[in-house]
């Protein structure tokens, strides 16, 4: 059967020619050029309040310090008033956010910028907690090992440094990290050992559900471990000390070292001769594959005699010599004889072991017998070696283990 005469049909009718009246032409309009088509003029949106008073309470929901300064300190509103509701997100001008993790905040005036964050420039605060609600005490968590959490990406002159008051738990080869009020602010799930990598923290995020680290500025991050950035080079031919950034494909730019940016007196070189530039400028070089240590003034403290050193900068330095390791001070006497065995990991990806550096003056070393014990900064044995095991803890803190009994000092 033909369709088209019911199709002709319901045109009919949708058009409304089944009436006797015939349609009306209309001619069809010019179109207008681009450039004279009048536009909507978009209502702006308002970047201001007038001032407001009230008291709200923020908790701590995401800190950037200061790295991107869209999310620098800023807040989530968890007790709000009728203007600044709960769920709301605040940041707190000249505060930072990173010290707090909740405070009441009686503000005297605030406003909306573009990106509907509340902005409070007059305030005054009062700390309530530093804590993070509901996470547990590394008191009350069952670990066996803890080791100081390495930063491969620290802001000053160094290849890598330890993090200031936080600390990796192990229990049974699973991994997690306790935070600077010694609460366990990943739980001991991880089956990598966590590597910081500036604000990602690589810890095998996909055990958890979650990506933020509460209590703190950094993210979870399930991605392999990332090399440092920095490192220092000396050229063994013309004494001249480098500092070396990066890239993907290797070392990319050669400067000279600026003492000045360096936390301590000395830091670690890596040997190499014939340093110059090709004609398009790639950096040519000969590898050396030794250490040695250099102080702030950009002088060789030692010769490139050693085979490995921790990258920190200090005023001891951890090198090491036929496997073991000792300590260089800024005299390039080995104040610590290289004797001592490797006790921090400091590169998950290539199983890379490290002495401890100096905390607090003191250095938890383990000697050539497996039994654990204390130095001083002279080399003295300030806690005898008969520990089974020893780390450094909390505020300087050295936890001890002998037969299953922990104790600190």
């Amino acid at each position: 059967m033909r369709r088209f005469p019911i199709l002709i049909l319901i045109l009919f009718l949708i058009s409304g020619c089944g009436k006797n009246d015939e349609p009306k032409m209309t001619a069809t309009p010019n179109p207008t050029p681009i450039s004279t088509q009048i536009k909507p003029t978009p209502t702006p949106k308002p970047t201001s309040t007038p001032v407001i008073e009230g008291e709200i309470e923020v908790v701590l929901e995401c800190v950037w310090t200061g790295r991107m300064i869209e999310g620098d300190n800023q807040y989530l509103v968890t007790v709000g008033d009728k203007r600044m509701k709960s769920g709301n997100f605040v940041k707190l001008k000249d505060c930072v956010g990173s010290e707090y993790a909740s405070l009441k905040v009686n503000y005297h005036s605030a406003y909306r910028d573009e990106w509907d964050t509340w902005i409070i420039e007059d305030y005054e605060m009062e700390i309530l907690d530093n804590t993070v609600p509901g996470l547990p005490s590394v008191w009350e968590t069952d670990f066996d090992h803890v080791y100081p959490l390495v930063n491969r990406f620290p802001e000053h002159a160094a290849e890598l440094e330890l993090v200031e008051g936080m600390v990796v738990l192990e229990k049974n080869g699973r991994y997690g990290v306790a935070g600077r009020n010694q609460e366990v602010v990943v739980e001991i799930l991880g089956s990598t050992y966590p590597i910081l990598d500036s604000l990602e923290l690589h810890c095998d995020a996909r055990a958890y559900d979650f990506k933020y680290v509460p209590g703190t500025p950094y993210f979870l991050c399930s991605g392999e471990h990332g090399l440092s950035a920095k490192a220092f080079y000396a050229d063994m031919d013309t004494q001249k000390i480098y500092t070396v950034f990066s890239g993907d494909d290797g070392p990319g730019s050669f400067y000279s070292l600026d003492g000045s940016r360096m936390k301590g007196e000395l830091g670690l070189y890596h040997a190499i001769s014939g340093y110059s530039k090709s004609q398009e400028g790639i950096p040519e070089y000969e590898w050396l594959n030794r250490v040695g240590v250099f102080n702030r003034q950009g002088e060789l403290v030692t010769d490139a005699i050693y085979e490995d050193g921790l990258a920190v900068t200090g005023d001891l330095i951890p090198v090491a010599r036929d496997g073991l390791w000792g300590y260089v001070n800024a005299a390039g006497e080995e104040i610590i004889p290289c004797q001592y065995r490797a006790l921090l990991l400091v590169d998950p990806d290539h199983d890379r072991w490290t002495a401890y550096p100096p905390d607090h003056g003191r250095i938890v070393a383990q000697d050539q017998a497996g039994y654990y014990g204390v130095l001083g900064m002279d080399g003295a044995i300030l806690v005898p070696f008969e520990y089974n095991y020893a780390a450094p803890f909390y505020d300087g803190q050295i936890l001890l283990e002998k037969d299953g009994v922990r104790s600190f000092v």
